[in-house]
C-alpha cells in the first residue's frame, strides 16, 4: 500500500465516501489504501524544519538512539530530542518511534 500523491476537494472526498458505501452495501471488497487529508496543507509543512527533515533523513537511512543520531549529526542531543518530539507529535509518530532505539 503506498501513499497517494494527489489532492482533491471537498467534493471529491465525498464522492469517494458515497461511491464506498455504496459498493459496501452491494458487498463488493473495499480498496485497501488509505488517505490523510488535511483541510489547510500548510498546517502539515509547519512543523517541518531543514534540522527536522535531516533528522527524520538520518533516521530513515539508520536507525538509532537519540544519542547515536545526536552524534551523527553533530548537534545536541536535546535539540535532536526536541526535534524528534515535534515530529512525533506533528505527523511522523509511527516511522520515528520504530526507527529509534530505546534510549527517548
Amino acid at each position: 500500500m503506498s501513499a497517494p500523491d494527489t489532492t482533491g476537494t471537498d467534493e471529491d472526498f465525498f464522492k469517494r465516501g458515497r461511491q464506498l458505501a455504496i459498493a459496501g452495501e452491494r458487498g463488493e471488497p473495499l480498496p485497501e489504501d488509505r488517505i490523510v487529508g488535511f483541510e489547510d496543507p500548510a498546517v502539515v509543512m509547519k512543523p517541518i524544519t531543514a534540522a527536522r527533515l535531516a533528522v527524520f533523513r538520518v533516521v530513515k537511512e539508520m536507525p538509532g538512539s537519540i544519542t547515536q543520531i545526536s552524534q551523527r549529526q553533530h548537534r545536541d542531543r536535546s535539540a535532536v530530542k526536541r526535534d524528534t518530539d515535534e515530529l512525533e507529535r506533528a505527523w511522523l509518530r509511527l516511522p520515528i518511534r520504530f526507527w529509534l532505539d530505546a534510549d527517548v
